[in-house]
């Protein structure tokens, strides 16, 4: 941290400590507005299957995005799941997701894409323990796409 320089009685002497800092936090520090991400809900709801849903403002416009999804078929069982990724318009994002039932561990994998404000689903696989990948176009659901960090 730097010092603030202060002026006292003609003399300059250090005073009480600063911080300083970029737009990437927000808030004033007190209880009502902490300091913290910039974050922005551009949608929630519920999205199963190959479908879009149609976001609030563009990715592009965010350093960072989030995505909040869980698989289909354990809604009711396992937390909902998060991944964070830097938003590069044309590239691909791949959502893992897994449980293990008695004898088996069940992998959902899920391709995104988004070009603007449209967000969509592309396709999703479930692998059932024996390395076996299947079409299922309905393993995950989404539940929030955050923006993180607006860009200057």
């Amino acid at each position: 941290m730097a010092k603030e320089l202060m002026e006292i009685g003609g003399f300059i002497t250090e005073g009480a400590e600063i911080v300083n800092h970029d737009n990437t936090l927000s808030g004033n520090g007190t209880v009502d507005s902490p300091l913290g991400l910039n974050e922005t809900v551009l949608w929630s709801g519920t999205k199963t299957g190959l479908t879009t849903a149609t976001l609030s403002e563009s990715l592009s416009n965010f350093k960072k995005a989030r995505i909040k999804f869980c698989p289909y078929y354990t809604t009711s069982t396992m937390p909902t799941e998060i991944k964070e990724f830097i938003p590069e318009e044309g590239k691909k994002i791949i959502c893992l997701s897994n449980f293990v039932t008695p004898n088996k561990l069940n992998i959902f994998k899920t391709i995104f894409s988004y070009n603007g404000t449209t967000f969509t689903i592309e396709s999703q696989y479930y692998f059932d323990g024996t390395f076996t990948a299947s079409k299922n176009d309905a393993a995950l659901q989404i539940y929030e796409i955050v923006g993180i960090n607006r860009k200057a």
